[in-house]
């Protein structure tokens, strides 16, 4: 299981530049009332045939020449159902690919969400050409990141991955999401000392 589920969305949206996406959206959502937290991953790649999606949940099977296994969606998997959750992919080739996770969010082994502004800064940095939206949404709070807005405010494209600018653009990405997040780290701190 990975430590956090900032690591997952990092690595679901490697995925989806792989896939060849021009366009990918991450919707980050947290209902206190509904006791769920959670997040999508939406892509415009080439998708996957009916017969590689009956096998992308297998950690033996792997699209990658780089690896012979694939433990990224195996191991969300596993998450979302160790935490009384749930776990999709659906996908239409060269249209559309969707990778839905949901957990309990009272659940004691839900992850923590980790540093999702430097996730989001890496997901930015790695998808030069494309459009990433970042949408947050904690109890109907929400904050959308979308960077082409950011790069017509800047009005340079390639300025906007020089590394002093990212590191500039995560700490706004931080400022915006931080208030909600830090209420969260606290209930988490809450859930655990009360199963000690």
């Amino acid at each position: 299981m990975m430590q956090e589920l900032a690591m997952h969305i990092l690595d679901i949206v490697h995925n989806s530049i792989r896939a060849e996406a021009n366009s990918i959206t991450v919707n980050v959502f947290c209902k206190k009332n509904e006791d769920i937290c959670g997040f999508t991953v939406i892509d415009n790649g080439i998708g996957m045939r009916a017969d590689v999606l009956d096998k992308v949940l297998d950690p033996f099977f792997t699209t990658r020449t780089t690896r012979k296994f694939g433990l990224g969606l195996p191991l969300l998997k596993m998450t979302c159902t160790m935490c009384d959750g749930e776990f999709s992919i659906t996908s239409t080739p060269w249209q559309k690919t969707e990778v839905i996770a949901k957990m309990k969010r009272s659940h004691m082994d839900t992850p923590p969400w980790g540093d999702l502004a430097q996730t989001w800064m890496e997901c930015f940095h790695a998808f030069p050409l494309g459009r990433l939206i970042f949408n947050f949404d904690f109890d109907d709070q929400k904050v959308v990141i979308d960077s082409d807005e950011i790069i017509n405010a800047i009005g340079d494209r390639e300025l906007c991955h020089d590394s002093a600018v990212l590191i500039q653009l995560r700490d706004y990405v931080a400022d915006q999401i931080t208030p909600y997040l830090r209420e969260e780290s606290y209930e988490i701190i809450e859930r655990f000392t009360a199963h000690s």
